[in-house]
């Protein structure tokens, strides 16, 4: 099958993209997704379209809570302000403002070309550090260049079928003594991912550490699994380094 990669691309029972029915609270589109029908940056597209009418399902406009913990609790302990840190799947932008208020040297990328128009607009003091580049297809002049790497439910946005390449060119960015800090929702070992209507598709502890194992990343400590009171979202916070 070929998996379409832009919204030209895309027909849904004959419905093209053009369509204003076709997003990503369709029930067609989703199953397509979770199939692998859509690319990653196909279903993007389809959530930042939803911009221009609503607000974006796939982004709130505050930092991430569990980011921000971290960094006030773990952060200053292994990474420095003025260090390089690069923000995967970046969307309107406020981890990345977060992260430069905090004095680190921010790079941040999405595959979404709106997502990156947006943050732009939101942050224009900022506007140089977004660029619009494919997880999975990442230019030289990124791949082992930073300190930390910060992937916001990256990886659980994505099919569990799809997921083994973007998790390679996550790990991909960090540099020979770098970290990665990877943020995703979380599941037991006695729930299954069948009929789960994602995104997200949670991971177990095990299945985290098994995919960042297989792209070369090795935990540095046990990934903490925590349930937020406030939204009720279970979740996992891992800190990974280079295995070699």
């Amino acid at each position: 099958m070929s998996i379409p990669h832009t919204l030209d691309d895309v027909s849904l029972g004959g419905v093209g993209a053009a369509s204003q029915s076709l997003t990503t609270r369709s029930p067609a589109a989703r199953a397509l997704y979770a199939a692998g029908g859509l690319s990653p940056a196909t279903w993007f597209e389809l959530e930042y379209r939803l911009r221009d009418d609503a607000a974006c399902p796939c982004d709130c406009p505050s930092p991430c809570s569990v980011l921000r913990t971290w960094l006030n609790a773990e952060g200053p302990s292994v990474v420095r302000p003025g260090s390089r840190v690069v923000v995967v799947g970046s969307g309107l932008g406020d981890d990345v403002a977060e992260l430069s208020s905090r004095g680190f040297d921010v790079t941040a990328f999405d595959v979404c070309l709106r997502a990156v128009e947006l943050a732009r607009a939101r942050f224009p003091e900022l506007a140089s550090c977004f660029v619009q580049a494919d997880v999975c297809d990442l230019p030289a002049r990124l791949r082992r260049r930073f300190e930390l790497v910060v992937d916001v439910q990256t990886l659980d946005s994505i099919p569990p079928g799809m997921r083994k390449e973007a998790a390679a060119g996550i790990a991909s960015l960090v540099g020979a003594k770098g970290i990665l800090l990877t943020i995703a929702t979380a599941r037991s070992t006695a729930e299954s991912l069948d009929g789960v209507d994602g995104p997200p598709w949670p991971f177990t502890r095990d299945e985290l550490c098994g995919m960042l194992l297989s792209a070369g990343l090795r935990p540095l400590r046990e990934p903490d699994e925590f349930q937020d009171d406030a939204s009720g979202s279970r979740w996992l916070r891992g800190i990974f380094g280079r295995c070699v």
